[in-house]
């Protein structure tokens, strides 16, 4: 996304947006929002409980949600139904075993945008 499609989607009301345990409660969050809106990549935060905390506005315009629509929704929704339960099993796995590794490293995974292609 270019600059300018994500200032429009700021405009738009598009902006991402960060969970509240991710900023600086004395308010010196501002390099952690530029670098997190302007990551050319989509980027989305979930929780310990696989819920969706945040995401980068590239994600909203991709994935076509707003924020109150993807807000604590099961990061499994964007992905295909068949995949979805497989996907929660790895997530458990992790959060017993945590280690560092690629996301989708050894899968083949496809999202699903607002309209369900």
């Amino acid at each position: 996304m270019s600059q300018a499609e994500t200032e429009r989607a700021v405009d738009n009301g598009l902006a991402g947006w960060l969970p509240e345990s991710l900023m600086d409660p004395n308010g010196n969050s501002a390099m952690l929002r530029a670098l997190f809106e302007g990551h050319p990549e989509m980027v989305l935060v979930a929780g310990a409980d696989g819920r969706i905390a945040g995401a980068n506005c590239r994600a909203l315009a991709e994935f076509g949600y707003s924020c109150r629509e993807l807000e604590g929704q099961p990061i499994e929704m964007l992905l295909p139904l068949a995949m979805r339960e497989r996907h929660a099993g790895h997530v458990q796995r992790y959060l017993r075993h945590p280690a560092d590794r690629d996301m989708c490293s050894f899968l083949n995974i496809k999202a699903l945008d607002s309209r369900g292609a």
